[in-house]
């Protein structure tokens, strides 16, 4: 199971490096940089090498800027929240609170138009929602 987990980050990571979207930037330096974030990510606790409920990534351009943002999910399912990058003076950034992961036990989703970030979270049968608007260096 791992070595399957294993290929499919790698694979994400080759389909990551050879993306032909997104970017008009000359050096696309964003990539290199959310490759060493998901390598970093896949050696800590909250990586879940699953094959159902495994973790996920997924780049998205909050802000229209050209660089896509990096949205890395603990899990699958909706108890695991994301974690989301910026690509900022050559480092890539985590947005929000130390340690923050958006929509936990719910829904992370982005509004491209409003530059928004929005996080769910379902308990006890209440919702919480709230907006996060991404200036370009922070939510």
């Amino acid at each position: 199971m791992k070595r399957k987990k294993t290929t499919a980050v790698l694979l994400s990571l080759i389909m990551l490096s050879g993306s032909a979207v997104l970017s008009v930037h000359a050096t696309d330096g964003w990539r290199k940089v959310y490759e060493t974030v998901l390598t970093e990510f896949q050696g800590t606790d909250y990586f879940v090498d699953d094959e159902s409920f495994g973790s996920m990534w997924n780049i998205f351009d909050i802000n229209s800027d050209g660089v896509p943002e990096l949205f890395v999910s603990v899990s699958a399912s909706h108890v695991g929240g994301c974690a989301i990058y910026a690509f900022q003076d050559g480092e890539g950034i985590r947005l929000g609170e130390e340690e923050q992961f958006f929509g936990e036990w719910g829904v992370t989703s982005a509004c491209q138009a409003e530059s928004l970030v929005k996080s769910e979270h379902f308990n006890m049968g209440l919702l919480d929602v709230a907006y996060y608007h991404f200036d370009g260096t922070s939510l």
